[in-house]
This record gives structure tokens, C-alpha cells and sequence, in this order.
């Protein structure tokens, strides 16, 4: 059994440098040159790592010809193993903190460009966006303690960046400022918690309040079709005006004739 053992853990020790070297030279170009300089480091430690792997084999393959009795070979196979196990594992966590972590504090807002501000928002719609959507749809972002730490961090900054660029409903007003934008992003809104697109599934998996039932979609889509309503009525009323005033324009009253 410990022969097998023996066998397993060198073969491993032999495949790991090459699969490494292999999985460095085919993905480090495109990966550094889309992640900067965070992924940089991490493949400059990975480059460092593989270095290790091969001069430990090295060592192996001297000593692979000797006799070691009370299964010292066995026992230092293992040793090298883990020493190994726990340097990849140490590089992947511990060079990627080299690199500071993305800031992970949100901007300031003014109330008054707040989808709150511009529409009208009951408790339960407003409870469906808190746990729903504003954690990466809005400056109100609540920041998990693991978003310190890279490689997260920056996938979870890269994630709220991109989410609030789409829709920032601390920024309603501004955002959605002409009529058919806000319409088309609460049409989209209501597609796609109804599609189960939003929120993401990896969300819904660490957030239980953001896993929406039946129920709750059907009111967020009803509110949505009725501020769509809305818009569409307050958008007429303030034409009208300027439609009339256009049509006097065009065919003023005729001027009262002066007496010869």
C-alpha cells in the first residue's frame, strides 16, 4: 500500500511543474494583458512556483535508486508533497494580496436622484430592490467582509462597477432622465427577475432574501407596468401644452378689423 502511495504522490510531483508551465505559457498573455498588473503578480508567482516543482523533482530523481528502509522514501515523498501542496496554496492566496484590493467604499448620492425620488416606491417593492438589486444597482452597495481580499475583490468590484454603468438606481434621474429609458428599464427589470437572469444565480446563492418567489415577481412587474403607465400619462400632459401652443401658431385668431 505504501509503494502505491509512493508511486502516486512522485507521478504527482512529476505532472504538477508541467501542467503548470503548460497552463502558464497558454493563458498568462491574454490574462495579462486584460487583468494589469494584479494578474501579473500572480503569474509571476506561478512561474516561481513551477521553479520549486521542478528543482524538487530533481532532488526526487536522485534518490529515486536508493534502498531506504522503515518506509523513510515513502515518508519523505509525502513530506515534499505537502511542503508543495501548501506553497501553491500560499502563492494563490498570498501574492494576489501584494496587489491592493479595489476599493470597496460607495460614492456619495443626493436623495434626490434616487428611483425613490422620481417614482413611486411602496414597502414591498422597496424591500424586493433592497434585497434584490441595489447591493450591485446602486451607491448602497453592502460590501461583504471577503470583498477585502484579491482575487475576489476584484471580481467583486469589477462586478458592482459594471452592474451600476447598466443601471444605477441611486442615479434614476439622471439615468433614466428621458421617458422611453425609464420605461426600458423597468420593462427590463420586470423580464428578467421573471427570466431568472437577475439577480445572478451565484447572487441568489449567497443572498437567501434575494431569491424572489412567485409572488414577489408578480408585484415588482405589476409596479413596474404601472410606473410604465404613469410615465407614459405625465409624458402626454406635459406635450400637450406645447402641441396647443404650436397649433395657435399655425392658425391664429384673426385680428379685429379697425374702423376707417
Amino acid at each position: 500500500m505504501k509503494e502505491i502511495v509512493s508511486t502516486t504522490l512522485e507521478s504527482a510531483l512529476l505532472a504538477l511543474p508541467a501542467i503548470l508551465d503548460w497552463l502558464v505559457d497558454t493563458t498568462a498573455p491574454v490574462a495579462t494583458a486584460v487583468g494589469g498588473v494584479p494578474v501579473q503578480v500572480l503569474y509571476g508567482g506561478l512561474a516561481v512556483l513551477s521553479t520549486q516543482l521542478w528543482r524538487l523533482n530533481a532532488g526526487l530523481a536522485g534518490s529515486s535508486g536508493k534502498q531506504i528502509q522503515s518506509g523513510r522514501t515513502h515518508t519523505s515523498i509525502a513530506r515534499r508533497f505537502a511542503a508543495v501542496a501548501l506553497l501553491f496554496g500560499a502563492l494563490l492566496f498570498g501574492l494576489p494580496q501584494i496587489s491592493p484590493a479595489k476599493e470597496t467604499t460607495n460614492p456619495g448620492s443626493d436623495p434626490r436622484t434616487s428611483i425613490e425620488a422620481s417614482l413611486s416606491v411602496p414597502a414591498p417593492i422597496e424591500k424586493i430592490l433592497n434585497n434584490a438589486c441595489k447591493d450591485c444597482h446602486s451607491n448602497e452597495t453592502r460590501w461583504p467582509r471577503y470583498a477585502k481580499f484579491a482575487p475576489i475583490s476584484w471580481m467583486l468590484t469589477g462586478d458592482v462597477a459594471r452592474a451600476r454603468r447598466a443601471l444605477n438606481l441611486s442615479e434614476w434621474s439622471m439615468q433614466a432622465a428621458k421617458p422611453a429609458r425609464a420605461i426600458g428599464y423597468l420593462t427590463a427589470a420586470c423580464a428578467d427577475v421573471e427570466s431568472k437572469r437577475m439577480p445572478p444565480a451565484a447572487y441568489r446563492w449567497l443572498h437567501v432574501d434575494a431569491r424572489l418567489g412567485r409572488d414577489q415577481v408578480d408585484s415588482l412587474c405589476e409596479w413596474t407596468a404601472a410606473q410604465s403607465v404613469r410615465i407614459r400619462a405625465e409624458t402626454k400632459l406635459r406635450k400637450a401644452p406645447i402641441r396647443e401652443s404650436a397649433g395657435n401658431l399655425e392658425h391664429p385668431a384673426a385680428a379685429p378689423s379697425r374702423a376707417n
